[in-house]
């Protein structure tokens, strides 16, 4: 997961991040991933992910916002 810490960048939007992480996680062939983010996406940014993707993007709302990726 080292390349990943590497092509994760502040200067890149979160969407830009997510895309590359999910990305570098399939690659590791891990099939479920979740992502806990300060905020919710909106339904565009999601739609963003998905298309690129092409992964099954679940968001879950509540005290703790995150995203459940799957394969």
């Amino acid at each position: 997961m080292t390349s990943v810490t590497r092509s994760l960048s502040s200067i890149y939007s979160d969407v830009s991040n997510i895309i590359t992480l999910v990305e570098e996680v399939r690659k590791q062939h891990i099939v479920v991933l979740h992502v806990f983010l300060p905020y919710a996406l909106d339904v565009d940014e999601l739609e963003k992910i998905r298309h690129k993707t092409r992964a099954i993007i679940t968001q879950f709302r509540g005290d703790q916002d995150f995203l459940q990726v799957s394969f």
